[in-house]
């Protein structure tokens, strides 16, 4: 589960902060629709060279429908091939799933991802993601379309 900041075209050597709203859905290549997860919280836009950039990310996530919320850690790579809307991601997550009884796992993630930006704040993308739980030998394939609003703080 992560979250990406825009790419859009800045200064190279200036990091951009953000904070972040969005939802994404999870699909699981076992279990098929797992539900729609709503997320917040903030992200630094690193440009490393004029095509790639690195992105922690930390959010907070909950699940209305089935009451499970949590903590993700996200460092991204992106890669943004020009000035143009689209980027792609190597998306390497940890985090934490809470259920109504206060049980907790913790989760790994890895895998590609895409961004398209429609302006400075607002991107819908996709990930597809290897996942599985910390100390469970079972992984599986997971998919997250999301939609993302990053606010930059100036």
């Amino acid at each position: 589960m992560s979250v990406t900041t825009p790419a859009f075209a800045q200064d190279e050597s200036e990091i951009e902060v953000a904070m972040n709203v969005g939802a994404l859905g999870v699909v699981d290549s076992d279990d098929g629709w797992n539900g729609e997860y709503i997320y917040f919280g903030p992200s630094l836009f690193i440009p490393v060279t004029e095509h790639f950039a690195f992105i922690p990310v930390l959010t907070v996530e909950a699940a209305p429908e089935s009451g499970y919320w949590g903590f993700v850690g996200t460092g991204m790579l992106e890669y943004i091939p020009s000035k143009g809307p689209v980027a792609f991601d190597i998306v390497p997550s940890i985090g934490t799933d809470t259920d109504k009884k206060g049980s907790t796992v913790t989760f790994w993630a890895v895998g590609p991802g895409a961004t398209i930006t429609f302006s400075n704040s607002l991107m819908l993308g996709a990930a597809f993601q290897a996942s599985g739980i910390i100390g469970d030998s079972d992984a599986g394939i997971i998919y997250f379309p999301l939609a993302n609003l990053a606010i930059p703080i100036p």
